[in-house]
This record gives C-alpha cells, structure tokens and sequence, in this order.
C-alpha cells in the first residue's frame, strides 16, 4: 500500500521517515487508500508513548500523500533476528524481555486510547542503537470495513484466531496473540506455524494447537513455555488481558528458571536454526485441515514405518532380534506332542508299495490342479472386486477433499497473503 522512505528536513536539520502511498494502489482506488492513510497519521497522532513512532507532519505535495515520522536509526525484529540466524544462534533472552517490555507497554497505551494495532510482526517493530523497541505502522489499526477489496488484515505468521475469521473481530488480545508469536519465534528461531499458503498458516491457527517451542530450541525453560502458549490460546479471555499482564508473567518465568539455564548469560551458541529434528516419526495432524493431502500424510506413516523397522530392534524382544524367552520353542525341538515312533520295518520287497505311492500321488497332483486353477478363477474374481472397492475408497476420498476445499475457499476467500 505505502513505501517508506529516508529524508531530510532542511528546516528543522534532521532526519525524517517518509511514508507516502504506492502509485499502484493510489491509481486504483484513490479516495479510498488516502483516506485509509489519513486515519493512519490521525492514529499515530493520537498516541503518545516513548515506544511507539510519533508522526511530525501529514500532507499532500505534487498530488502526493505523505506523511512524515520519526527516522529510527538501527534496524527491525526481522534484521535482528537473522543477523543472529547467521551465527546458528537465537537472540538471547535479555534482548527478548527488553522488546517484550516494550512492545506490551506501547500496546496497553494503544488500546487505552481506542487503537488495535493488527498487524503485530517483526519487521513493525524497529530496534534503535540503544536497543529501545519502538513500534510502526499503524496502517491497518484504522482499517476500512470488512470486504473492501477482499482483505482480512493482519499477516498470516502472526494473525490470531479471531482476526482471520473477521478484522472486524479483532480485540485487544488479537495484539497481544501476535505479540506472543514473535516472542515464539524469537525464542525458538521459528513462528509456530508456517505453510506455503496464507491460507493453510490461518486454518492451523484456528484449529491446531501449537507445537512447544522448547521442540525447536531445547534452551528455552519450561516456565516460559507455559507462559508463552498461555498467550497463544484460541480464545482471547484465555490470554493475558493486558500486555503489562504478559510481561510480568514472562519476567517471572525467565527469573524461576535462572538456576535451571545458562542461556541468560547470551554467549551459549545454539544449534543451527532449522536443522532437522531428531524427536522421532511425525504425528498425526491435530485437525484435518492442513497443507499436506491424505496420500502426503500416509506417506509420512510409511515412512516412519519405514525407519522403525530399518532400525536395530532392541526393545521388546530382549537382546538383539531374538524374540523373548518362551515365545517360541527352542531350536530343534517341537511345538506339537511328540507322537509314537514307527514300528521298525521289516525286510521285504518294495516294488509294490512304490507303484501304490505313485498311484497315489498321481490322483492327489490331479486333485490339486483342479484346486488351484478353481482358486485362480476366485482369484480374478477377487481381483476385481477389490479394484472396484479401492476405485470406489479414492473417489469417495477425492470428493472430500474438493469438499473441504470449497469450504475453506468459501470461509476464507477474503484473507490476505501479505508477508511476513
């Protein structure tokens, strides 16, 4: 919607953040994108806090909109994070209380003055050279009615619940779930959910619970973990109400885990962000809904199986892969009660006992041809039905999935793919 640019005021010798609305978007649908980008500045105005972006000027030059903010000199949550992602570690938990503090406190005095921010992400959140977090862009805090060209606001990564069914849904708390996912992901050095599709990342939102952060960084205490998937609860009384509420859980959990971790010293490196995990087979969706398709999830059961029996089995069958004592009989002996022994045979002549085997062999080899090519027949028969029966199984299964498809699509059709 807006480009930002650095620039220069010559009266007042400093620097200035330049927002002005994108040619695109201002050609398509003018009144409504100026009028939009007015009620940002009006928004910003409206707050005045040492952590949020204070705005010096709004207006038009040249038929161009603008608006005029404070420059931060130092870079957003995203830059920092990857810087850190660079040298295989998280950024250390100190740095991460600080722009939780931050972020809280400017939110509880947006929400005080009547402002939902909406769009809670790391690259919104600037980082000044001391360290200060500061929050921006308020351009979806005063958004247009619902349906407007389509758009749920909010990016998908951070979106809580309840803002992916309807922006007109947002509370407070909506903030405050999309703060606690950037703590996740600052934690854990990666969002809860993340699918190729803005779709598919809304849809687990809703529905799936999300996976401990401790899984992808074993560093993070347990006292934490609690704390952070409080804030990440389905239901927005299920969060914390305030931000101040928020942080002071979090400082509590980080200072009762001091003696259980070292990472609060920040010079432990950690592992190499995004390498494989070594937690076992995958498990089952918690929900239906999802990216990967009924023949994706069996496939990921195959190939756990797969692993399972590619790996030495040791437990359950004692040492090696023998099985347990007393599930078999040992080598050599029978399962079955011994039978008498034949009586010992007598000197005689055996021409005639083997033309009468060979008789009899011939009538039971005559007998078991009959069978197996009855057997055969059965066979086909079989064959046939279970071809019909499986073609019947995927039909039934592909109409579900177009099903489920024209249901998402339907519910929603209107949410928005920007990035994160």
């Amino acid at each position: 919607m807006a480009r930002v640019y650095q620039g220069y005021d010559s009266n007042l010798d400093r620097y200035a953040a330049v927002k002005v609305i994108s040619g695109d978007f201002a050609t398509a649908d003018e009144a409504e994108y100026t009028e939009r980008f007015q009620k940002e500045a009006r928004a910003i105005a409206r707050l005045d806090h040492p952590n949020i972006v204070s705005i010096h000027q709004y207006g038009q030059a040249e038929g161009v909109h603008y608006m005029a903010m404070a420059f931060i000199d130092g870079e957003d949550l995203r830059q920092r994070m990857k810087r850190y992602a660079k040298q295989n570690q998280h950024i250390p938990f100190g740095e991460v209380l600080s722009v939780a503090r931050a972020i809280a406190s400017a939110l509880d005095h947006a929400h005080i003055q009547g402002v939902i921010h909406r769009d809670i992400k790391p690259s919104n959140i600037m980082i000044n050279k001391e360290g200060k977090g500061v929050l921006t862009d308020f351009g979806l805090a005063l958004s247009v009615p619902e349906g407007t060209m389509g758009d749920t606001f909010g990016t998908a990564h951070y979106i809580a619940p309840e803002q992916a069914v309807s922006s007109a849904r947002a509370v407070p708390q909506s903030d405050l779930y999309a703060l606690a996912v950037v703590l996740y992901e600052a934690f854990a050095g990666r969002v809860p959910f993340d699918e190729p599709s803005a779709m598919s990342v809304a849809l687990k939102h809703l529905n799936d619970t999300p996976p401990p952060p401790s899984f992808f960084n074993p560093a993070i205490p347990a006292t934490v973990e609690r704390v952070l998937l409080k804030a990440l609860s389905k239901e927005p009384k299920d969060r914390y109400l305030t931000g101040q509420e928020f942080v002071a859980a979090l400082e509590a959990a980080l200072k009762e885990s001091e003696g259980d971790t070292q990472e609060l010293d920040t010079s432990q490196a950690l592992p190499p962000l995004g390498a494989a995990s070594t937690f076992g087979p995958p498990t089952p969706p918690s929900h239906p809904y999802g990216s990967s398709s009924l023949q994706e999830y069996m496939n990921s059961l195959q190939r756990a199986s797969s692993q399972d029996l590619d790996r030495p089995t040791t437990s359950g069958f004692g040492s090696g892969n023998n099985p347990p004592s007393g599930m078999y009989p040992p080598y050599g002996t029978s399962p079955y009660p011994p039978t008498m022994p034949f009586p010992p045979q007598q000197q005689r002549n055996s021409l005639p006992l083997i033309l009468a085997f060979l008789a009899l062999l011939g009538v039971i080899l005559i007998g078991v041809f009959f069978v197996l090519n009855q057997d055969d027949n059965n066979n086909v028969s079989n064959a046939g039905d279970s071809a019909g029966t499986a073609a019947a199984i995927a039909l039934s299964v592909r109409r579900t999935e177009l099903a489920d498809a024209r249901n998402e699509t339907a519910t929603f059709l209107a949410l928005a793919t920007h990035t994160p």
